[in-house]
């Protein structure tokens, strides 16, 4: 169980499966907007909003809809777009319609006084783009004051492929800017230097870039990973100096590696990333974080990869090729992505036409053999995922949920209440016991100790005066999901 995470349990009407959707807070309630379903259009009922109660108080956690007085002045379905919050006024910028239409590149406003919206046109040099980020930088004045707040927006993809501009809108002025012009600065560099001395200078600067993860923290902003040209995963940090329009590489040792689709979130001087993909069927749930002060990273959580009982295997069958030799990997080490490597690149030139991938995968047949001590820990995980969905009482069919429920684990009741015959399991009983009563205890509006599953694709915001960090959504293996959970930033300890 996790000592950073809970997952906040949501009574009667919910938002559906998405991904690529935004959510920002206005104190404690909690706005959603957008999002595509994997496979299809952009979802319909984008724009709704929750509650947030904290973990004294009991209350049920349930989405609603937002009210709009105009709803034809909105930006309708959209999907990759960001969203943030000033002044009680939500801002939204970018993103597609669906998988081919883009929106334009205006800025939409929802007054959360008045549920009215506004659009504010951007001029033509600052192209609609998707997948980029939006952050807010306040300019102070010599008594600390917030002088000017901008927009800053960099990033992103278009058809005009990867970007790696950086735009600014000041709010006060309704004033766009480029703050920095990536294709002057390497026309400059040519111009100053012969080919050998541009290809070392250039490695100075950042690619661009799309599906990355930035903030902004005293003028600076900070971006890590992304997709870059070729579809190659980054996984290099950066912060640019909004003041003096220059970048800086940061390099570190355990940094959290290649990654798209993650969230980098900030706290205090922390900056927190979490998820992501490192490649494709490869998606991730680590939790690292990064101490500006200190210029030092830590990971707070590994990665969950397969269960411990494939990851110790000591036998693979493949019933559709029992010759196969896996021997070459490691023990933990094979995975989606190598069995993919397998079939595309060997069996496929055999049967074309034919979906090779997944009509093998279908017939591979794992054997593992188990110690004690491992059928034990089966038996715990098992009874526990069974008592969650007593106490929850969910209608899987009803609510959509992600997570399936297997033959065994309805068995694991079963062979919990057998535990008293030895005294091993009358231990796994008392594990049990201690388990549901956590269980009971927080049954009204979160799950203590659950992480989310290995995603990209997600959306987070920070509740600055609870120090809760809240995540919703995003996607795994084309399977979206619809649940939110809360990260206790105040356990974060560096």
């Amino acid at each position: 169980m996790s000592q950073y995470w809970s997952q906040l349990k949501i009574q009667g009407f919910s938002a559906s499966n998405r991904s690529n959707a935004t959510i920002v807070n206005n104190g404690d309630r909690i706005y959603l907007y957008g999002g595509e379903e994997l496979g299809s259009d952009s979802v319909n009922n984008g724009f709704l909003y929750l509650d947030y109660y904290s973990q004294d108080k009991q209350n049920y956690l349930m989405w609603q809809k937002v009210e709009e007085k105009n709803p034809e002045q909105s930006p309708g379905n959209l999907q990759r777009h960001s969203t943030v919050l000033i002044n009680d006024k939500i801002f939204i910028y970018g993103g597609k319609k669906n998988m081919v239409q883009y929106s334009n590149n205006s800025i939409y406003i929802f007054d959360l006084k008045t549920n009215v919206w506004t659009q504010k046109q951007a001029p033509d040099y600052v192209p609609c783009m998707d997948s980029h980020t939006c952050c807010i930088w306040e300019i102070k004045n010599e008594q600390n004051q917030t002088k000017d707040t901008h927009l800053v927006i960099y990033g992103g993809f278009n058809i005009a492929g990867y970007q790696e501009n950086i735009y600014s809108y000041n709010i006060e002025q309704d004033q766009w800017l480029i703050r920095y012009n990536a294709t002057e600065v390497h026309k400059n560099l040519k111009n100053q230097s012969n080919q050998i001395e541009y290809n070392i200078q250039k490695q100075s600067l950042p690619k661009p870039r799309s599906n990355h993860a930035s903030v902004i923290y005293n003028d600076c902003l900070y971006v890590y990973g992304g997709n870059t040209i070729n579809n190659e995963k980054l996984g290099d940090f950066w912060q640019f100096n909004l003041m003096k329009s220059e970048w800086k590489f940061i390099a570190q040792s355990n940094q959290p590696g290649v990654r798209s689709g993650h969230s980098l979130s900030i706290w205090k001087d922390q900056l927190i990333i979490f998820g992501g993909m490192r490649y494709v069927m490869k998606e991730l749930n680590d939790l690292y974080v990064f101490c500006i002060k200190q210029n030092v990273w830590k990971q707070l959580e590994q990665q969950q990869d397969l269960p411990q009982s494939i990851k110790n295997q000591n036998s693979i069958l493949l019933e559709s090729n029992p010759k196969v030799d896996f021997s070459q990997y490691k023990s933990g080490e094979l995975s989606n992505y190598d069995l993919k490597k397998y079939f595309i690149g060997k069996e496929a030139k055999k049967k074309e036409g034919v979906n090779t991938l997944y009509g093998h995968i279908r017939k591979i047949k794992l054997t593992p053999l188990l110690s004690d001590q491992q059928k034990l820990e089966k038996i715990r995980e098992n009874g526990k995922k069974i008592m969650m969905l007593e106490f929850q009482k969910i209608d899987l069919k009803q609510n959509k949920r992600s997570e399936g429920v297997t033959e065994n684990m309805k068995l694991a009741i079963k062979q919990v209440q057998k535990t008293h015959r030895t005294n091993d399991k009358q231990m796994v009983y008392q594990d049990q016991k201690q388990d549901f009563q956590q269980i009971q205890q927080n049954q009204n509006n979160r799950i203590e100790g659950k992480r989310p599953l290995p995603r990209d694709g997600h959306t987070c915001c920070v509740i600055q005066q609870n120090g809760v960090l809240i995540l919703f959504g995003g996607d795994r293996h084309r399977l979206t999901f619809n649940d939110i959970y809360e990260l206790n930033l105040q356990k974060i300890d560096f």
